[in-house]
């Protein structure tokens, strides 16, 4: 009759009779259980907790005891304590979908992402139509940078929930961070027709068209979601990208700041704030915004490491570990700084991508190499490499060198030299080496990128040998190059960094869009000129026809989103010069 009452919502009713029945047995689990259930609806956590704890004295084996506790707990942002009350409910009932989708909350709340997703998933296998899961699953997957996961738990939910406006537009998120922009499009779309007034829908569209480079659309969209909730943080945060897209940094960075005083943890906003600064080459101000990235899913993983991170303190006598966090020419970049850091008295480990190990073994003596993945020795502290710029307190005028601090191993350029060799063609023609793709994974590939038949117009530059340079899915484009390009192929003998060096160093002339052979090419003092997307990554700065970071780089720039024709026009004008230079200086009299 209690729980009847209960059930009905009669509290009071329902309190009397359990506490008539405990009046007679003291130790009865079922009306402890249920009078702590009500204390905890009723507010009285304390209360709902110890009497919750008693039925379970009485009756351990009972999960929902533990599951309701696990309530009580997760309800009053005891995590902890709350995975570990819905951890013994999935032990009891392993068939309970709940309590492993209970316990799930629980672990992402604490940041255990993997275990979280792996709670969702058990509750998805024990009923494949529970929504809920689907849901929460897509959030950790994001959180964890696992874009496609993400994606094929929130198609399961819109398939599960055709008509939310919920669903779709998060499904729109998911895509646009996958760079699916078209299905983000029509994604957010979907949301907006099923729910107009949806500002986080509108928002979506304004994100997904940005990704897509249609930058008038998406400030009208953006605009739209802020008039119908000014106060949508993410919404700012998402002008503000646009904004700095389009080179209007200085409305940009007011944007990320609104939304930094609307929502002042907001990490992808002072992520987007520091990455407008740099651009802008206020780096000053730009570092330590630049340290919110590891509070963004979408940028870079903290390592999580006992030992605490370098700020600049002094390191004499002490050994410290510098790490590679993101792609292999961040790291290129970089490594500038190892010999700063050995100045410093400290004894150096590096820790770089198996890639870079033999290439990055040529530079000054400064402790100990070690490739990701071996073990690590001792060391007294860390500090990721792309937050040295900040602690040595780099401006655009102050940043490191000499170049080249990158160097080819002799024995390999000569053994490069040789294969080169074409002693049935002694026509002098320049060497130029080609890429066109970067990292198919890194979420502005599309727009940095270009495809090889674009660069057709520089095959009717004579006196050129063309070489590709390019790995990875796009390397398939050089079977088919543009109509009069020769282009030769020798690639499958590029194992690894060093052996790309000891090409390049080969080369007369680098031409590539913004990948690791950019890096590596302005790293060892090479000739190398860069293409560049209308927006491009903060290094390259704005308005600039080279870069601070590399003496001997040229920088070509779209003028407007997507022309790369007007790029490869200005390239081929100024490779004509180049070669016609080159031969005069190189050609035998």
């Amino acid at each position: 009759m209690g729980v009847r009452h209960h059930r009905a919502g009669r509290l009071s009713e329902a309190e009397t009779l359990y506490r008539q029945v405990l009046a007679a047995a003291p130790d009865h689990a079922d009306s402890l259980h249920m009078l702590g259930v009500l204390a905890g609806q009723s507010g009285d956590v304390d209360a709902g907790i110890e009497m919750i704890r008693r039925a379970i004295a009485a009756r351990p084996a009972q999960a929902v005891f533990h599951l309701n506790l696990g309530e009580i707990y997760r309800r009053t942002g005891k995590h902890e304590l709350g995975a570990q009350a819905y951890a013994q409910a999935a032990g009891l009932c392993p068939e309970s979908e709940i309590a492993h989708y209970c316990l799930g909350l629980e672990l992402r709340e604490l940041r255990r992402l993997e275990e979280a997703i792996a709670s969702y998933q058990q509750a998805i296998r024990l009923n494949p139509n529970f929504a809920d899961a689907y849901a929460h699953l897509a959030i950790a997957a994001m959180q964890l940078g696992r874009v496609e996961q993400a994606i094929e738990a929130q198609q399961a939910l819109v398939r599960l929930r055709p008509e939310s406006a919920d669903a779709w537009s998060n499904l729109g998120t998911a895509l646009a961070e996958a760079g699916r922009s078209t299905e983000a499009i029509a994604a957010a779309q979907r949301a907006i027709s099923l729910c107009p007034g949806h500002a986080n829908a509108r928002n979506n569209l304004a994100a997904a068209l940005g990704a897509d480079g249609r930058y008038e659309q998406a400030l009208v969209e953006c605009r739209e979601a802020l008039r119908r909730d000014p106060e949508l943080a993410e919404a700012h945060n998402n002008l503000g990208s646009i904004l700095a897209a389009m080179g209007q940094l200085d409305e940009a960075a007011a944007s990320f700041r609104r939304a930094i005083a609307i929502s002042p943890d907001h990490a992808a906003a002072h992520f987007n704030l520091a990455l407008a600064l740099l651009i802008g080459g206020k780096w000053v101000a730009g570092w330590p915004q630049y340290e919110w990235r590891w509070k963004c899913f979408s940028s870079a993983r903290p390592r999580n490491f006992p030992e605490p991170q370098w700020g600049g303190e002094p390191l004499q006598g002490r050994t410290i570990l510098l790490h590679a966090e993101q792609g292999i020419g961040d790291t290129i970049q970089f490594v500038r700084y190892v010999p700063l850091v050995a100045q410093r008295g400290a004894t150096v480990l590096l820790e770089c991508q198996p890639e870079l190990r033999r290439l990055l073994g040529g530079l000054p003596r400064f402790g100990q190499l070690i490739a990701r993945g071996e073990a690590l020795p001792r060391f007294d502290l860390q500090c990721p490499l792309m937050s040295l710029g900040g602690v040595f307190g780099t401006t655009v005028d102050s940043i490191p060198g000499p170049v080249p601090y990158l160097t080819a191993d002799h024995s390999l350029v000569a053994a490069w030299e040789r294969k080169l060799a074409t002693p049935g063609k002694p026509l002098v023609r320049v060497k130029v080496g080609l890429v066109w793709s970067g990292n198919p994974t890194q979420k502005n590939n599309r727009l940095r990128s270009i495809p090889l038949r674009s660069l057709g117009a520089l095959a009717v530059v004579k006196g050129i040998r063309f070489l590709t340079l390019q790995k990875g899915l796009a390397a398939d484009q050089a079977r088919n190059p543009p109509p009069g390009m020769e282009l030769e192929d020798f690639t499958a003998d590029l194992t690894d960094f060093a052996e790309t060096a000891a090409l390049l160093a080969n080369l007369d002339l680098i031409i590539t869009v913004d990948t690791a052979v950019a890096h590596l090419a302005g790293a060892m003092g090479l000739k190398v000129w860069a293409l560049l997307c209308y927006a491009p990554d903060w290094r390259w700065l704005l308005g600039r026809g080279d870069s601070p970071f590399y003496p001997t780089m040229r920088v070509f720039r779209q003028h407007r989103p997507g022309d790369w024709d007007g790029v490869v026009a200005e390239v081929r004008s100024e490779l004509e010069a180049f070669v016609r230079d080159w031969l005069n200086h190189k050609a035998p009299a």
